[in-house]
């Protein structure tokens, strides 16, 4: 008899651990969907050439700043630098943009000049928007990531 009652409370314990498990998860906040695939996350990458566009191809442009804005350009959700190559990459998760912002797609921003590079603007700023055509998902340990081109940069005068 003693041993139906610690088993119970046993049984009852884990019951619990389970469900505050569970309740306090990923799952329970909700999960974000992009094309029909739930993800943790989305890596955007991208290069700027010193080329009258800034898109490839062409020798790449090192040093250059690098912003991605998810809001129309009203707040900057990450910041970097190209690399040697003119290359750079950057990550969001799950608790981020552009997962908590739903209206404007992401861009990457690269304000000018761009350093060691004649054929780029003087001033203004190159944006590009982030492609996901075709969709390409890949799992990893911490869930589904979607990666995501900088595609066709644009320049704005300013």
């Amino acid at each position: 008899m003693a041993y139906t009652k610690l088993t119970n409370v046993v049984i009852s314990v884990i019951a619990t651990l389970l469900l505050v498990i569970i309740a306090t998860s990923r799952l329970a906040e909700g999960v974000v969907m992009i094309g029909g695939v739930p993800v943790a996350g989305i890596v955007m990458s991208g290069q700027l050439c010193c080329t009258p566009t800034g898109n490839p191809p062409g020798v790449g442009v090192p040093g250059a700043s690098v912003k991605m804005s998810c809001d129309g350009d009203r707040t900057t959700t990450r910041e970097t630098k190209t690399d040697e190559n003119g290359y750079y990459q950057m990550v969001t998760t799950e608790n981020e943009a552009p997962f908590t912002q739903n209206s404007t797609p992401c861009q990457m921003m690269i304000p000018m000049p761009a350093p060691n590079c004649t054929l780029l603007p003087d001033s203004g700023m190159l944006i590009a928007a982030m492609g996901m055509n075709p969709l390409n998902i890949v799992n990893t340990p911490l869930g589904n990531v979607v990666s995501a081109m900088a595609q066709n940069y644009r320049y704005i005068a300013g």
